[in-house]
């Protein structure tokens, strides 16, 4: 797993360093943006749904609680009409003494329209008129088959067996039950209300009014979504007396898990995964009544008020999405212009067009970088200048060594014959100079190297004290003091001699009153080898000094020395002098310490 990681970090930053800036910054702002518009929106949309979830669960709750009240209101409605009949003397008298407590037939019937007209009135303001029948006891009255019906009908319904004998003496209402008028099948529910004679307290009549559930959910069903929630009505006992799904109607609903909770409380709501998932119950009980009203309701119902703000949320984010990247592009190429500017002059650069201008302003770190890229360009260009130059020089240098090597070779083999013959015939002093002679030239060959062991190079310069001693008779007095430890280091060739010459025929050309003494050092500090020659001859002040580093006479002037020592070694190696008039001279060489 690990591997597969590293392979594939290894495979981003590979795609990564091959693509330009510009594109790396655009998908860095993009990510970043879609980050946290993607977080902002996720929780802005988390937030407004729970809101309006929590505020929906609360209208259903009230609208829930409202329906209970208008049931409520309405039964005790149809409960006054009963009770209204109860208390109606009229009516009572009616049916205690019938038609004999009547003077005439037309009172009589008067008697009974009255009872017609009253019980109607009453009625008539609800949009769905109930039936309303009056069953009688006694024989006092024929039955009409319209409002007044016999006893044996009354008995012979399955639904009185469910009005108990010992509660006969209150109001009560049925169970549903399941009625066809005219070829259309619906549950309804009756109230039954026993009318008692005011003298002996007989039964004289039990008043029934019933009515279709259907029509106190008519209004409540037509507001809500096919499919998407349902209705249920169970009476104290958990029994079913209304549902959307008609089979359920009779049964109880405490055998349904997912209904106990609302039967059990007063009203509220929860989540459930029954009878399907993701569903949410409404519940609320009717206090005087004991019913529970109970509203399922699928959570898509729910969500789906919730859709405009997800869509809402997802355009305002799709469109601050558009904008940031709009922006985020001009941003980008505003500050990579400038970046691909440097990048194309540093292109230019490396194919060796110096001559550029970039036109970069600003003092932000791509300007900063602008500035050094352009000094470093015009570093660089002067550098190559002075290497072609210097490389220039060296050939001219090393082309005048050659020069200067072809004169020494001839004479070195004319002076080795020479030495042979003077010898020969015993001539010792010139045969003595002619040996020192002959050597000093064959040192100065060094069979063509340039850089000898220091030894030579000492060798070389004693080489040629020696021919001034024979040539002065010992005028001159040389004081050496060589350290031996530097013997084996090395050094570019014939970079002492030129100064000892020098000191002899420019430090003494006048006569003075000391005597002429010329001084020879060489000695190890740390890292360096310093020669130090010295005379106490006449010295020269500054102007001869840059005089003299100015010299470009046949032979090796101190110029020439001092550039080879630059050549081979730069700075701080090379030649220094140092002198006053009348106080000697003194030129210190400085090389580096190398095998």
């Amino acid at each position: 797993m690990m591997k597969k990681l590293a392979a594939g970090f290894r495979v981003v930053t590979f795609f990564l360093n091959n693509i330009a800036l510009k594109y790396k910054l655009l998908m860095f702002f993009v990510c970043v943006l879609f980050f946290f518009i993607f977080t902002i929106s996720y929780f802005t949309y988390s937030k407004s749904s729970e809101f309006v979830k929590a505020e929906t669960s609360e209208n259903n709750l009230l609208q829930l609680a409202a329906t209970a009240k208008n049931i409520e209101y309405t039964l005790k409605n149809y409960n006054r009409v009963l009770n209204s009949l109860y208390i109606d003397n009229p009516f009572i008298k009616l049916l205690s003494d019938g038609q004999h407590a009547y003077d005439n037939p037309i009172d009589f019937y008067k008697a009974k329209m009255n009872i017609y007209d009253h019980i109607y009135t009453m009625l008539l303001p609800y949009d769905y008129n109930p039936k309303f029948k009056i069953y009688l006891i006694n024989s006092t009255l024929e039955p009409d088959q319209d409002i007044f019906f016999s006893q044996e009908q009354l008995t012979s319904n399955d639904w009185f067996e469910e009005y108990p004998i010992e509660i006969r003496n209150s109001l009560k209402w049925s169970k549903a039950y399941k009625q066809n008028v005219r070829g259309v099948e619906s549950y309804w529910i009756s109230s039954y209300m026993p009318i008692r004679d005011s003298n002996d307290g007989s039964i004289l009549a039990i008043v029934r009014l019933e009515f279709k559930i259907e029509s106190l959910f008519e209004i409540l069903e037509r507001m809500t979504v096919k499919g998407k929630s349902k209705f249920i009505l169970a009476n104290s006992e958990g029994v079913i007396l209304y549902s959307s799904e008609q089979e359920l109607v009779t049964g109880n609903a405490n055998e349904f898990e997912y209904l106990r909770s609302a039967l059990n409380g007063n009203n509220g709501y929860y989540q459930t995964d029954l009878p399907a998932s993701n569903n949410t119950v409404f519940y609320h009980k009717n206090e005087g009544t004991g019913w529970t009203l109970i509203n399922i309701v699928s959570f898509d119902e729910i969500v789906s008020k919730t859709g405009y703000i997800r869509n809402y949320t997802a355009l305002i984010a799709a469109l601050s999405l558009v904008l940031a990247l709009i922006i985020t592009i001009l941003y980008v190429r505003i500050v990579t212009k400038r970046i691909q500017i440097l990048s194309a002059a540093m292109v230019r650069v490396g194919k060796g067009d110096f001559e550029i201008t970039t036109g970069i302003s600003g003092s932000d770190e791509i300007g900063q970088m602008n500035h050094v890229f352009l000094r470093m360009v015009m570093r660089t260009k002067n550098l190559i200048a002075q290497v072609h130059e210097t490389e220039k020089e060296k050939y001219l240098l090393e082309l005048k060594a050659l020069q200067e090597q072809i004169k020494p070779h001839l004479l070195y083999n004319t002076l080795s014959a020479v030495h042979s013959m003077a010898h020969g015939i015993e001539a010792h002093e010139i045969s003595k100079a002619i040996f020192h002679l002959t050597d000093f030239y064959k040192l100065t060959l060094s069979k063509g190297m340039d850089i000898i062991p220091i030894a030579n190079e000492l060798r070389h310069t004693n080489n040629y004290i020696e021919i001034i001693k024979i040539r002065f008779n010992e005028k001159y007095q040389f004081v050496q003091q060589i350290d031996p430890e530097i013997y084996d280091f090395r050094t570019p060739k014939l970079i002492l001699q030129p100064f000892v010459e020098n000191a002899i025929f420019h430090g003494f050309d006048c006569v003075l009153d000391r005597e002429p003494v010329i001084e020879l050092k060489a000695e190890k500090t740390n890292d360096v080898i310093v020669f130090s020659i010295s005379d106490n001859g006449k010295g020269m002040d500054q102007g001869k000094i840059a005089e003299i580093y100015g010299d470009r006479s046949e032979g090796y002037a101190i110029k020439n020395i001092d550039s080879r020592l630059q050549l081979y070694y730069g700075f701080p190696y090379g030649v220094t002098i140092v002198s006053k008039p009348d106080s000697g001279t003194v030129v210190t060489v400085k090389i580096p310490l190398l095998i």
